[in-house]
């Protein structure tokens, strides 16, 4: 008895939504060559073009009218740029985009010193309340006053707020938002300044509403970036401690600039619910190496992914966790520790041989020779991206270290060039040409032979140039590459261009 199987032909797409779909992946001065094909080309692309629009470059790259003409494409524009300079009042008009959800401004200079809105800002105030009903996303790299604040506090879809400086007159008016503005807020980020107009007269009043800030309820923040300098005024660095201590929901933070973070989150910890939530942590200028840090991330326990800049990262860290509270080691997913003092190759290793839930490590440089085959098995072997710039490689340690390195077979990024910060330092005993990794076939290269499921790779930066013989053996051992940075002879990057799957660079 036969039975038959029939298939659903897939109705093929027409050539209008094929090329719908290519303007999808193009970048937007590809789109605007498109246009020019031919109507149909014109008809496909437009559309793609209109959803991100710059207020000052129309779609098409003409300027003036043709923005006022196109009405049946306003609703299409989701994303707005605006450029606050020249003629914003008259580019803006009466203009509503009706399912416009992010707006970015830029170039938007206050007159300081003046209390009533100038005629940009009054522009500006008035496309934000145009657009209070479908705004979600506002972002701003120039002075926000009060009045702009307000307005977005009327906003009643604005999740995602990104203010690069802040001029107020008093702290009365930032406190008078609260309810209405920041505590609804998901995402927050202050990345600038603050500046008060206050006067000696206001002090009393700063104070009384900093005292009202500590009775107010809760945010919903889940994203919170503050930057911080050691210039800033006392009453902002209250501002931002106190935010922290009234959003426990919180899943991502970023501190820059901060005096010494890690004891005021750890005192923040102590007096309020913060952290249970936080999936990840970023910091710049932190001091890790003492016991506060260990006693945070013992606060800290759903934390996944952990980035340090410019900061002190002690080995003893590590190896307290793992004796202490190795369960902490076992949460971490990422880690990215970039100028970090003490970021040796024993660092490395400690961090290969305690975290094996890892799946992306990078690491700036590696400044000595302290990877050793003796030094534990590394057990983190669901990593998938590894970048650590071996600055100094002994000659003749090659195989080991790759051999290592090969021990992690689901790596699908292999950056050994990651960015270094200063010089590099001499070599003790021997000459610089001594450490200068090699990572060819006859240094090391071979050992990288079971990394298959390998999809970009970027060797140590003075390492030899590739003949056909590497190039003939990364075809055939790593099939799934796709992009390669490598010093390499003629004949060897013909080779490997033949095989258009592979993008070359050097």
């Amino acid at each position: 008895m036969s039975s038959e199987c029939t298939f659903t032909q897939p109705s093929p797409l027409d050539i209008p939504e094929l090329l719908h779909l290519i303007a999808s992946y193009l970048y937007k001065s590809d789109i605007a060559l498109c246009l020019r094909v031919s109507p149909m080309w014109y008809q496909a692309f437009l559309p793609v073009l209109w959803t991100e629009l710059d207020l000052f470059l129309d779609p098409d790259g003409y300027k003036g009218p043709l923005l006022l003409e196109s009405r049946k494409m306003w609703p299409l524009v989701r994303k707005l740029y605006v450029d606050c300079e020249g003629n914003f009042k008259m580019s803006c008009g009466a203009i509503r985009f009706s399912n416009l959800t992010h707006l970015k401004v830029v170039q938007y200079i206050l007159q300081h010193g003046s209390r009533s809105p100038l005629r940009n800002e009054r522009s500006l105030v008035t496309l934000i309340k145009r657009h209070h009903s479908t705004l979600r996303d506002f972002d701003s790299n120039s002075d926000t006053s009060t009045h702009i604040l307000q307005a977005l506090s009327k906003c009643t879809q604005l999740e995602k707020l990104k203010l690069e400086h802040q001029y107020l007159r008093r702290m009365e008016d930032w406190m008078e938002l609260y309810e209405s503005l920041w505590s609804r807020l998901e995402s927050l980020s202050f990345t600038g300044t603050f500046q008060f107009e206050s006067t000696s007269e206001d002090i009393a009043t700063d104070a009384m509403a900093m005292t009202t800030f500590l009775n107010k309820g809760e945010t919903i923040i889940k994203e919170l970036d503050l930057r911080l300098g050691g210039w800033s005024e006392q009453v902002v660095r209250s501002i931002h401690i106190l935010l922290l201590m009234k959003s426990p929901k919180l899943i991502r933070l970023q501190l820059t600039y901060f005096d010494d973070p890690i004891s005021t989150l750890l005192k923040i910890a102590q007096m309020a619910p913060f952290g249970q939530h936080l999936k990840e942590l970023r910091l710049h200028g932190a001091d890790m190496g003492n016991k506060d840090m260990q006693e945070l991330l013992q606060r800290l326990p759903e934390l996944e992914r952990f980035e340090a800049t410019n900061s002190f990262m002690s080995i003893e860290l590590l190896r307290s966790l793992r004796t202490d509270t190795p369960q902490f080691l076992t949460t971490f997913k990422v880690l990215k520790l970039v100028a970090i003092t003490e970021g040796s190759g024993e660092l490395a290793q400690n961090i290969m041989t305690s975290m094996p839930c890892l799946e992306e490590l990078v690491l700036d440089h590696i400044t000595d020779v302290d990877i050793k085959s003796d030094g534990g098995r590394w057990i983190c072997t669901g990593l998938k991206k590894l970048t650590i710039a071996i600055v100094l490689l002994e000659k003749g340690t090659e195989d080991m270290v790759m051999e290592l390195v090969a021990s992690l077979e689901n790596l699908t990024k292999l950056n050994l060039n990651e960015n270094y910060y200063g010089e590099v330092p001499a070599p003790v005993g021997g000459r610089m040409e001594d450490y200068e990794p090699k990572l060819s076939l006859d240094h090391g290269l071979g050992r990288l032979k079971a990394l298959h499921r390998l999809e970009e790779f970027t060797p140590p930066e003075h390492h030899v140039q590739w003949t056909e013989r590497e190039a003939s053996w990364v075809l055939k051992y790593w099939v799934k590459m796709r992009n390669l940075t490598v010093n390499a002879n003629r004949e060897a990057l013909d080779l490997l261009e033949q095989n258009p799957r592979i993008h070359v660079c050097w």
